[in-house]
């Protein structure tokens, strides 16, 4: 399991702009999801990141060039039920977390401006399911629900409506 977030570091490069409303970057309406294609070199990664990204190509090229059975996916933030959601991990059901136990939800960073492409933890088995039956090695496949599921974390505490 990789994740989107080192191509959603360059989002300028694909037509992406900050909302003049809230400054929240966003792609723009007649565009496309962050497509498996887009570059994830030139950009700003940290150590963490970039240790990711190393990851996520190796697991690429042992698949294409000895035809291991890998797949490469990467997800957004992960939710559920059961999820361990703290504050660096798992956004979305720490937010409910804290305010199912009357807390105070911190945000880090960025001013709460960065989106995050929210996935529920029984889609992303189902495509290791559906991979396992019928593997395309090399392969890399971004998960998540594209602007329908995904929120800033200054946005997930309103109202769904309001986006």
């Amino acid at each position: 399991m990789s994740t989107t977030k080192f191509t959603a570091m360059s989002p300028t490069n694909y037509g992406s702009k900050s909302c003049p409303r809230d400054g929240i970057i966003r792609v723009r309406k007649t565009s496309t999801a962050w497509r498996e294609d887009m570059r994830i070199t030139a950009v700003c990664h940290s150590l963490f990141g970039a240790s990711k990204v190393a990851a996520d190509v190796i697991c690429q090229e042992y698949g294409r060039y000895f035809g291991m059975k890998t797949g490469t996916f990467r997800g957004g933030c992960l939710t559920g039920q059961t999820t361990a959601a703290s504050s660096w991990h798992g956004f979305l059901n720490y937010l409910f977390k804290v305010a199912k136990a009357g807390g105070q939800y911190t945000i880090f960073g960025y001013k709460g401006k960065q989106v995050r492409d929210n996935i529920h933890s029984f889609d992303v088995i189902s495509a290791f399911e559906a991979f396992y039956r019928n593997p395309r090695p090399g392969e890399v496949y971004n998960l998540g629900g594209c602007r329908e599921n995904s929120c800033s974390m200054l946005e997930a505490p309103r109202d769904p409506a309001s986006r």
